[in-house]
């Protein structure tokens, strides 16, 4: 994160996986939440990994919103600055009666009015827009598997929303399955969403072809 904060936020809708977490799985998620926030490093298992995955996504976009905001006001600072100085100029080159005086004092106010708009009108268009594919390819998904699923989705109707992805990745740690195998295995098997009990309905033979498990993962090491 390149700027401190005394604050971040945390989306209700995130939260809904906590349900299939354990109370000390739950633990580990927020004191790597903590870590986070803090540029610290907290080791995590591959259950948690997944659960913190959305979190970590919120925040960086977050964080590129908060860097944005503060660029936003600095620009907006300079130009009221800027337009002080040309009033202070003018000032010095005509003779300024009672009425002058007012007016000039309600041109300021206006300016000031003006730059607020204009950091309000820019935060508002620069707040960042959900992508349900973006979020999976950054979740590890390969390009060509997803693109073949959400073409299921779209042929069934399936809402590609962030209520929708915060449930699937729910049935993937469920299931005990990476977000890339539990795609794959929805694409395979036509199935616009996924469920850990369909997935438990496979035989041995179709999810050995599909999937492998957490334990054969190779995580990459570093911070989450």
């Amino acid at each position: 994160m390149s700027n401190k904060k005394k604050s971040f936020l945390l989306h209700i809708d995130s939260l809904d996986i906590l349900d299939d977490l354990t109370n000390g799985q739950a633990g580990v998620l927020f004191k790597a939440i903590k870590a986070y926030q803090h540029d610290d490093d907290f080791p995590i298992d591959s259950i948690v990994k997944i659960a913190f995955s959305p979190f970590k996504n919120q925040f960086i976009r977050d964080d590129e919103k908060y860097n944005k905001t503060c660029e936003r006001r600095a620009i907006a600072g300079s130009k009221g600055g800027k337009q002080k100085v040309a009033n202070a100029s003018k000032c010095k080159q005509k003779v300024a009666n009672v009425a002058d005086t007012k007016n000039k004092n309600k041109n300021k106010t206006k300016n000031k009015s003006d730059n607020n708009k204009e950091v309000t009108k820019d935060l508002v268009a620069d707040a960042p827009t959900f992508n349900f594919k973006s979020e999976l390819l950054l979740l590890g998904v390969d390009k060509d598997i997803l693109d073949d699923w959400i073409k299921v989705r779209i042929k069934k109707k399936a809402a590609n929303t962030k209520t929708a992805l915060a449930g699937f990745l729910t049935e993937a740690t469920k299931a005990n399955l990476s977000v890339a195998d539990a795609v794959k295995v929805s694409a395979e098997n036509s199935w616009s969403g996924f469920r850990s009990s369909w997935y438990a309905n496979l035989s041995p033979d179709q999810k050995a072809k599909s999937t492998h498990t957490f334990e054969n993962q190779n995580y990459q090491s570093g911070k989450f």
